[in-house]
Formats: structure tokens, C-alpha cells, sequence
């Protein structure tokens, strides 16, 4: 579509009232009109509560509804537990085939499923091979109460880790892939899960469906989600244990699968999961310097010793998943609006030093001597503390994230009449600064060496533009404050997308829809205000800003402006129309791009 027509409106105008019992969730509860708009109705686009839109009246379940459906089942078998003389308790659980409610027994051996999750728009291949290897592959059903471990044929693992292993860092894979191949392709499935154990395989393979593209695998996509998230739920009761840093691969690759998925309690609860492993094995204070004594004291009675790494590449991958874990926690506990779990107000001391690129490891790995401290708040405060300034892609990352969250911490905090506001601005400034400075040092998108590094970069940029942009976000027209910093931020990140070709990258990290969106609102609201700028302009006299006396709208300096405002409105357009183009790529293969999509362009309606 042309450019000026983005902003164009595309929504009917009619104000038939919608059918009762058609409002979503939220509104029902917060007792507004609902105009019943899918996939995000109007009322929560307007008060940004895109995540809490649902509706009963689908073919299939509301993440309220399945909620509500699993609280039931679990208060069902603690009564049963404390009561072992009683007849099995019955929940009543929505049939999707025909709408109606389904009773189900519980006993001892019976345990629910996960909703199937949406499948990718990508377009299926046929691949008759595939099915018939796949058809020799039967996994238990998810409720039959009988949990087969068993893998798929040694064909099918190795083809699902090929379709994993190119996106994999777009999904937090910190293992080393070398030595992770080595494992996965042992012919004897036993000695294979005995070894990796069977939530990170299930996890690894789901991915493996999720992006194959293959219609004939979209069917056991359900199966492996609910394989996996059973083998974490019970990974702990195995002894030997399996190895925590695979535990945690596998909760890091579910969070990522569900947030991907847009559902988003699931995807918290695995992303709280693997921050609660991580503090527990202590992987924020490998090479500390500090007093053991004050390291993360919440989780001592659930800590998990681990033994001490055999080389630097085991070394490289506990600091790789700490990191991992870290870019998870603040990038989503933004996005969704919730704590990070990962959080020195709560006595977390983060003296891990910054990650090396994993093959980096096995050549220079960090000095024996070596001992990190504060790591994450030496970054913020400019402190000259750390020795390794930590410039590989997912150091860079983990630093991008770091200030987005902070940003968006520091200007919630913000309020008039607060007491300490000088206190506050200097922080505020202290951190403005270092959000320029670390922009200022990021590699140029078009110098990277191939598309893969590119693709990180522009992520990493998009980071650096959204901190920005939460930065001011309360402080558009605050006195003494640089003015549209939040507006150049945005035209910056729309610059980025000269550099890189979209069309060779398949899968982007989620997160993408989340700034995306964000920058989209503030080109958005610039455009809204432009309009409503020139349709208020007065038709008498006037001061310019210039100090200039001026008569509206024939003199040549309003005729100037009036120009001037046209042509920024069309630039602006313009940028917006890249952002919904870009977003509109990657939601052929994301639910969230799409969801974010979706939410974008009725944003642009409404403005229209």
C-alpha cells in the first residue's frame, strides 16, 4: 500500500451494537462496550491490555478459560490426596468439538494436556519420506496417563535438530553445539536420554516441528509441548539427577516456544522457573569476587551444588545460560509488565562477567585469575569496575536488555510531586548518557560479515532505540528535557531496516513484536499530533516561533509551516509504513508478530 495510506482508516463505522455475550473477557469484568473487534478489541488496544483480550465463544479455549480448567483439576487431586477414601472428584471441562462441558474423572494416574498451541503460517512442504519415518514414531496421547520416553527414530531426531539448530539463538540455545550434536545423534535412545534427559530433547524437538514447516510433523507439535513440560515437572524426582544447565536449556526454550505463541502465563511460568534454577545453581556469581555471604541469600534452601567444570567450554556454557536467562527475564518482565525476577532490589548480586561467543571459549577463554563484580551495576553506573568490557553479540544483548528494563523501571517511578526529583534526574540524565554511549558503540548493521550477524545486530540496535524510547516516555513535553528524543529514537530504528534484507531472515526473536510495537505508537502519536496541529492553526494574527508577527493562513511563513508539516507527516508515514511491512513479514511464521500486527493497525485506524 502507498505510504499515505497507511493511516488511512479501514474499519466500518458503524455503531450496530455488538451481539450480547460477544464482549471479551476484560471488559466484562471491567463492565465496558466492547466493540468485539478480533483478535484485540478496541477498549484494550486503548488501555494497552492487548494480553488480557480473549473471548469464550471460539471454537476453542481462552487462556482464562484453560486456567480456570487446571486450578480446578489441581484443588480436584489435593482433595482426593487428603482424602484417599473418597470417590474420584469430577470437573466439568469445556469440549471444543461442540461447546459444551465434558466431565472428567480424576484419579491418581490421570493428568491434563496443554492446549494445542496455534501452528506457524509458514507454508507446509510434503514430505512423504518424513511421514513415513514419523509414522514408525507413536508417543503415548498426552492424558493416556502413560508416559512413553521413548524418542523418535535416530532420522527423525537428526531432521528436527537441523530445522532447530540455524534459529536456535533466536530462542536462547546457550549449549555448545559441537558437543550437543555429539549427544543427540547416539544411536541407542536410551543412552541418549540418559544423557540429555528428556525435557530438553522433547523441548528441542518441538522446536524442531514448530519451525520445519512441514505439514506432516504439525501434528505431534501438541505432544512434544506437553512431553516436555511433563519431564520438567517431574525432572528433579530422577536420580541421578539430570544435569541442571539441561534443565534449564529446556525451560529457556519452552519460555521462549510460549511466548512465541502468545501464551503468555506459561511462557511467565517457565521464564520464572528457569531465573529461580539459575540463582539456584549460582550462576550469577561464577568468578566472584564478592563475599559468599552475600550472594543471593532468597535461594539457599533450593540451591543445586553444581560440581566444578571439567574445561572452559562447560565453563562458557553456565555463563552463556546465566546471560540467557537475564536477557529472558528483563525483556519480557517489561513487556508484559510484571517483576523481574533477576532483580538486585531483591539482594541478587550479579558478579558473573560478561558472555564470550561460545567458540570463543574454546580458543580465549577468561584468564585464570580472573574475578567479576557487579558486573551489571558497573555497566549502569559507568563504574570503571570490570576489566572485560564484553563486546560478543550476547554480551551486547544481555547489555541491551539491561538498559530497556532499567529504563522503563526508572521512568514508572517518576512522579510531579515526588520529594527526591533532583535525585531523580540525575539518575535519569546518568542513565540517558549511557544509553547514547552504548548506541554510539554498536557495530553498523551493514558492515556485518553475514546475514546471521546482521540479524543480531539489528536486534541489539532495536533494544538500544526502545530503552530510549522507555526512557522518556513519561517526559515527552517535560521542561529541560531534550524535546522528541523518544521521536528520534524511533526514526533511528526505522533506519536500521535499510541495512539488512528481511526477506533472508526466516525467525526473529520474539521480542521483536514487543519493540516494534512500541515504536510504531510513537511515530503513531507524532503523526495524530501533526494533523491535529495544522487543523487547529488559527486564521488570524499570530507569533511564530521565531518571534516573527505573521497573518494565518496567507502568509508565507504559515504557508512554510503548513509545507513543512506535510512533508515530516509524510516521512513519518513512511517509517511507519516500513515497521507494519517488517512486522507483516515475520507474522507469517509468529502468533505474537501477528498478534502485534493486529494491534498496530487498529491502532492506525483509531488515529485515522
Amino acid at each position: 500500500m502507498p505510504a499515505q495510506e497507511v493511516m488511512a482508516p479501514t474499519r466500518s463505522s458503524s455503531t450496530t451494537r455488538t451481539p450480547r455475550g460477544s464482549a471479551c473477557l476484560n471488559c466484562r469484568r471491567r463492565k465496558l462496550r466492547c466493540d468485539s473487534a478480533r483478535p484485540v478489541c478496541g477498549p484494550c488496544v486503548r488501555a494497552h491490555r492487548e494480553c488480557d483480550c480473549e473471548y469464550t465463544d471460539g471454537p476453542t479455549r481462552s487462556r482464562t478459560q484453560v486456567l480456570e480448567e487446571e486450578i480446578a483439576i489441581l484443588e480436584a487431586r489435593i482433595h482426593e490426596l487428603e482424602h484417599p477414601g473418597a470417590p474420584p472428584v469430577t470437573v466439568s471441562l469445556h469440549e471444543p468439538r461442540n461447546g459444551s462441558p465434558a466431565t472428567l474423572s480424576l484419579s491418581s494416574h490421570s493428568s491434563s494436556s496443554s492446549a494445542s498451541p496455534p501452528h506457524s503460517a509458514v507454508q507446509p512442504k510434503a514430505d512423504s519420506g518424513l511421514c513415513s519415518a514419523f509414522g514408525h514414531f507413536s508417543p503415548s496421547p498426552p492424558n493416556s496417563g502413560s508416559w512413553d520416553l521413548t524418542d523418535p527414530p535416530l532420522q527423525v531426531v537428526q531432521l528436527l535438530v537441523n530445522y532447530f539448530l540455524p534459529h536456535a539463538s533466536q530462542f536462547g540455545f546457550f549449549l555448545h553445539q559441537p558437543r550437543f550434536l555429539q549427544s543427540v545423534c547416539i544411536e541407542d535412545s536410551a543412552v541418549r536420554i540418559a544423557k540429555l534427559s528428556p525435557a530438553l530433547l522433547n523441548a528441542v524437538y518441538l522446536w524442531g516441528v514448530r519451525l520445519s514447516g512441514h505439514e506432516s510433523l504439525y501434528a505431534h507439535e501438541p505432544i512434544f509441548v506437553t512431553r516436555a513440560v511433563h519431564a520438567l515437572s517431574t525432572v528433579f524426582a530422577r536420580a541421578p539427577a539430570y544435569n541442571p544447565i539441561y534443565t534449564l536449556q529446556a525451560e529457556v526454550l519452552l519460555a521462549s516456544y510460549f511466548f512465541h505463541s502468545r501464551r503468555f502465563l506459561e511462557a511467565r511460568q517457565h521464564c520464572s522457573a528457569a531465573a529461580a534454577l539459575a540463582l539456584s545453581c549460582r550462576l550469577n556469581t561464577i568468578r566472584s569476587a564478592s563475599d559468599p555471604q552475600l550472594r543471593t541469600p532468597l535461594v539457599d534452601i533450593f540451591e543445586h551444588v553444581l560440581p566444578p567444570t571439567s574445561d572452559s567450554l562447560e565453563e562458557g556454557e553456565r555463563i552463556n545460560a546465566f546471560w540467557t536467562v537475564y536477557i529472558l527475564d528483563k525483556s519480557w518482565a517489561v513487556a508484559l509488565d510484571t517483576p523481574s525476577y533477576i532483580s538486585t532490589n531483591s539482594g541478587t548480586h550479579i558478579d558473573t562477567p560478561w558472555p564470550l561467543d561460545m567458540e570463543d571459549y574454546e580458543s580465549a577463554s577468561y584468564p585464570p585469575v580472573f574475578q567479576g563484580f557487579q558486573t551489571v551495576q558497573s555497566f549502569l553506573t559507568e563504574l570503571p569496575i570490570m576489566t572485560i568490557d564484553g563486546t560478543s553479540m550476547l554480551a551486547l544483548r544481555s547489555k541491551a536488555a539491561a538498559l530497556f528494563e532499567h529504563a522503563a523501571g526508572l521512568a514508572a517511578r517518576y512522579e510531579p510531586t515526588m520529594a527526591n526529583v533532583d535525585s531523580f534526574f540525575t539518575e535519569f540524565f546518568v542513565l540517558d548518557s549511557i544509553i547514547d554511549s552504548f548506541t554510539a558503540s554498536l557495530p553498523a548493521i551493514d558492515g556485518a560479515a553475514n546475514w546471521l550477524a546482521a540479524r543480531d545486530l539489528l536486534i541489539v540496535h532495536t533494544y538500544a532505540r526502545a530503552a530510549t524510547i522507555q526512557l522518556y516516555s513519561n517526559f515527552r513535553d517535560a521542561e529541560g528535557l531534550e524535546g522528541c528524543k523518544d521521536l528520534s529514537a524511533a526514526k533511528a530504528a526505522i533506519v536500521l531496516l535499510d541495512g539488512i534484507s528481511l526477506s533472508e531472515i526466516t525467525f526473529l526473536d520474539p521480542i521483536m513484536a514487543i519493540l516494534w510495537t512500541a515504536i510504531s505508537r510513537v511515530l503513531i502519536r507524532e503523526i495524530a499530533r501533526l494533523r491535529i496541529s495544522r487543523a487547529s492553526a488559527p486564521d488570524v494574527k499570530d507569533e511564530h516561533a521565531d518571534g516573527e508577527w505573521i497573518q494565518y493562513p496567507e502568509d508565507a511563513g504559515q504557508q512554510h509551516w503548513l509545507r513543512y508539516t506535510e512533508a515530516e507527516e509524510l516521512q513519518f508515514v513512511a517509517g511507519l509504513q516500513k515497521i507494519v511491512g517488517a512486522m507483516t513479514t515475520f507474522s507469517q511464521s509468529s502468533e505474537l508478530m501477528r498478534l502485534q500486527l493486529a494491534t498496530v493497525q487498529q491502532e492506525i485506524d483509531e488515529a485515522s
